[in-house]
């Protein structure tokens, strides 16, 4: 009894580049990782501009070329890692938001501070300008007294 075969099976043939390649349990786990992270903190372009950043910034900030940025913005696959990183960051900026804060942030906290400062220095000069005025005043009573002194002597 011979079998012939006459179509041969062809090789398996995995596209890597597909999307719709096989996962791993790992995969799946970043992707719902991400997705977790995503519905806590939003989508990269939310988070970089409630950050206050450039994407030139965001780049430097996450260490990655702003081509990879713009691949994200036009609909490529955000790596796990860079969604993980900017989680990580916006709770180092919960616990301590002053060094974290754009530039601009900074500045205007400082300006506060400096303002506050002055308002403190304006409330020290009138004090030592009420000080004074007794003093002067003090000083023209005991000089006119003085006089008055001499001159019913």
């Amino acid at each position: 009894m011979d079998l012939e075969i006459h179509n041969k099976p062809e090789p398996l043939k995995i596209d890597f580049t597909s999307k719709d390649r096989p996962r791993s349990a790992n995969r799946f786990l970043y992707e719902a990782e991400v997705e977790v992270i995503k519905r806590e903190i939003g989508d990269l372009e939310t988070i970089r501009k409630s950050l206050g950043f450039s994407q030139r910034k965001i780049c430097q900030l996450l260490m990655v070329d702003p081509s990879a940025w713009t691949r994200w913005m036009k609909g490529d696959k955000v790596p796990p890692h860079i969604f993980r990183a900017l989680s990580w960051y916006l709770k180092v900026i919960e616990k301590n938001p002053i060094d974290h804060k754009p530039n601009y942030e900074m500045l205007r906290v400082q300006m506060e501070m400096i303002i506050e400062d002055l308002e403190k220095s304006r409330a020290q000069i009138r004090l030592l300008r009420i000080r004074l005025i007794r003093v002067a005043a003090g000083t023209v009573i005991f000089a006119v007294f003085i006089a008055l002194m001499f001159l019913f002597r």
